[in-house]
């Protein structure tokens, strides 16, 4: 009695809802690692315990000798409990919208109208009910996952979305043949313990579900998780502009394929003029707001096809795709002639901030370390001629491109307490 292909269905169903355990178990052991992520994993684990409890009453339902026959009912309310739950949780974990009110709507609308259906008799309505919201909502869970737009762990959001995809097929698949039947005048064929192989297929899929989208959630939360470690190690944490690491790293692969293009790298070194006379003066957290102010301001000019790092202390460094010498001197200037144009205010002062850059392009060098040197020593022959001016040309004899004042700013008389 209700054994397909020598498969016992309400075993079947019975090894579900016990898997449904170390699903949960696994998720609340999960450190969901962005705070907006527990509700959802909390969700998630809600949506698994429902979906057990669905599955368990339907063993119970099927078991042998004596069935429980007010199961069905109970096993259907906790199935769609379960769809709503995994929608709901699916939209938080892919930043997706499915707001509360909507989903305990559909939730009670759908419940009262099954039990209403199957207390008057109107069987076929009971399942459409059941199978529509059912079916639906996994669908919707789907169409989160293969939309998200988070670049972590592609793998396992395709996986969830293909999953929950299949065990909506199914869900409406399994609910258009029994209506089907009850249209043709044939009965239910057995519901949930039919002998047919679409319902085989429909058993297994809700037997293997707990664990797999268990898993499936572990893995996006990971990946996450690695996505997050590796920006933290790229991104410097006080400017939040890339680190020196990232740089040298990124350099070489940019400057290959910028010579593959016809194109040249220029390596800007940049300095922030008199910056221990800013922390002399106001102490190290405004000296600190001056790196970041500055370090964003640059980057906010910079081109989205450059990169810019904290090479050290008060230092930056900028790759900036260029023609040819000349526009790496005019990008540069431009840089120089904006942070200057604009004072900062920290901290209830404002603060003129000016830098020294030196400009190195590839051509006569391509190596990257080397022009890293021609643009260094440009820098220190920026502030040789007063700080605030670029200093460029070619690595055995650099030109000034701007005219630099005769003396170094005083910061002090250029801060006014505001």
């Amino acid at each position: 009695m209700y054994t397909i292909s020598g498969i016992h269905l309400p075993t079947l169903y019975l090894i579900g809802a016990l898997a449904g355990v170390p699903a949960m178990l696994l998720l609340m052991a999960t450190s969901a690692q962005r705070l907006k992520d527990r509700p959802a994993v909390t969700r998630f684990c809600l949506a698994i315990g429902a979906g057990s409890l669905a599955l368990a009453l339907l063993w119970a339902h099927g078991r042998e000798p004596i069935p429980v026959p007010t199961a069905i009912p109970a096993a259907g309310i906790a199935g769609m409990a379960q769809a709503v739950l995994l929608a709901r949780a699916a939209a938080g974990l892919f930043g997706a919208r499915l707001a509360w009110t909507t989903a305990m709507l559909v939730l009670l609308g759908g419940s009262a109208s099954y039990l209403l259906a199957a207390a008057t008799g109107a069987i076929w309505a009971a399942v459409a009910i059941v199978v529509g919201l059912q079916g639906g909502l996994y669908a919707m869970a789907a169409v989160f996952a293969l939309r998200a737009r988070d670049p972590a762990g592609p793998v396992f959001r395709f996986a969830f979305g293909l999953q929950h995809g299949i065990v909506a097929l199914l869900t409406l698949l399994r609910g258009g043949e029994l209506l089907v039947r009850y249209a043709a005048g044939l009965g239910h064929d057995g519901g949930m313990f039919a002998d047919s192989g679409l319902n085989q297929l429909y058993a297994l899929s809700l037997a293997m579900s707990p664990l797999l989208t268990a898993l499936l959630v572990m893995g996006v939360l990971n990946a996450r998780l690695a996505n997050r470690l590796l920006q933290v190690s790229l991104t410097d944490e006080l400017t939040g502009i890339r680190t020196r690491r990232h740089l040298t790293t990124e350099a070489p692969r940019l400057m290959q394929w910028l010579q593959a293009s016809g194109r040249r790298a220029a390596v800007l070194m940049i300095d922030l003029d008199n910056f221990k006379q800013i922390n002399d003066t106001w102490g190290h957290t405004i000296g600190d707001r001056a790196l970041r102010y500055a370090a964003l301001s640059l980057q906010k000019e910079l081109r989205s096809d450059s990169l810019i790092a904290r090479y050290g202390g008060e230092e930056f460094c900028a790759i900036v795709p260029v023609n040819d010498a000349a526009e790496a001197m005019a990008t540069a200037e431009r840089l120089r002639a904006s942070l200057a144009a604009r004072p900062a205010l920290l901290g209830g002062r404002t603060i003129r901030l000016t830098v020294s850059i030196g400009v190195a392009v590839q051509g006569e060098i391509d190596d990257f370390d080397a022009l890293l040197e021609c643009a260094d020593a440009r820098v220190y022959e920026a502030k040789a001629r007063g700080r605030n001016c670029v200093v460029g040309g070619s690595c055995d004899q650099a030109t000034a491109r701007s005219q630099p004042p005769a003396a170094a700013p005083d910061l002090v008389q250029a801060a006014t307490t505001s």
